[in-house]
């Protein structure tokens, strides 16, 4: 008898779980946001999509990569 109320309360608490996960909605996916890339030797594009955010800190990581590039060519042409 202990183990059929054992079971008969486990199966519920899985119930009870089940149902509170089901009544909290889920936070919305973030769109994906689709661009076309050229690939060095190839002449197809290549789709790559990230949600906003990603490619707001790709293209950050890209801008800071080009401004030191041309502060590297800068210090090196002050030299020669």
């Amino acid at each position: 008898m202990k183990m059929l109320a054992a079971g008969l309360f486990a199966g519920l608490s899985v119930l009870a779980g089940a149902a509170f996960a089901a009544d909290t909605p889920a936070p919305p996916k973030e769109k994906k946001v689709c661009r076309s890339v050229a690939v060095t030797g190839s002449i197809m594009s290549r789709s790559i999509c990230h949600t906003k955010a990603e490619w707001a800190q790709i293209d950050a990581t890209n801008a800071q990569s080009a401004e030191n590039a041309l502060n590297q060519r800068r210090g090196s042409s002050d030299t020669h």
